[in-house]
Formats: C-alpha cells, structure tokens, sequence
C-alpha cells in the first residue's frame, strides 16, 4: 500500500508516509468500533446479508466483525511495514512452540490384539460374518 504521490515529500520516504496513512486508518477503524459507528462497513454489511439470506437480528453481529477484521487487517498491515513480513511468521512459529506441548495419553492395545476378539465377538453377538 503506497500513499498517494502527492502526499510523498523529499523528507517523507514512501514506508513513512504508508505509516501515516495506515496510522490514520487505524485510529478511525478503531474509533468506529468502540463507538459502534457501522458506517465504515454498512456497503459490506447489506451486501453480505443479502448474499448469504442472512436475518436483520444477525445485522450487528456481522457489523462488530466486520469492524473488528478491518482492524486487525490495518494492524497486520502496521507490522508489516515496521518489521517485515518474515519476521511476523518467525514469530508465531517461537510462539507456537513456547505454547504446552500436546499431553500424551498412555498406548491403548495394539489393533492387531484387539481386532480378533473383536471380530469374534460382533460375529457372535450381532450376525457379522467373518
């Protein structure tokens, strides 16, 4: 995202002035979430009630998501700009794995144990043939 030329000055490089912008953006995306202001995103908001046959009770849930994916869209871009695309997904990977590792669960029997008497048993009980 560049700002517009005419707003790029000898002393404003381009990744400062798509800061600004963005800084800018970001402030009045946030301002229209806390204050609820649907404005930003009410062209969305009929266009995907009217595409997924959604009910008007549904209208303000859809506007608070809308609002608050613009945010964080805006954010991810703010970090992009200020330390690169790289660094973002090297981040969530130390994250990911600074996170609890998966608990282990004790072995169960082996299928090749359990599936004969299985077998036998459905055979049995229930009619199967083997």
């Amino acid at each position: 995202m560049y700002a517009s030329v005419a707003s790029v000055t000898d002393e404003l490089s381009p990744i400062d002035a798509d800061l600004d912008l963005i800084s800018d953006l970001l402030g009045d995306a946030r301002e229209a979430l806390a204050t609820r202001d649907y404005k930003r995103v009410d062209h969305l908001i009929t266009r995907y009630m009217q595409l997924h046959d959604l009910h008007e009770t549904q209208r303000g849930e859809l506007a608070i998501g809308l609002l608050k994916a613009d945010v964080h869209f805006l954010e991810v871009a703010q970090t992009r700009l200020l330390k690169g695309v790289g660094e973002e997904f090297e981040a969530q990977q130390e994250g990911q794995s600074a996170s609890k590792p998966p608990a282990l669960v004790a072995a169960g029997p082996k299928l090749s144990d359990v599936l004969p008497r299985f077998l036998d048993q459905m055979s049995v009980t229930n009619g199967w043939r083997v």
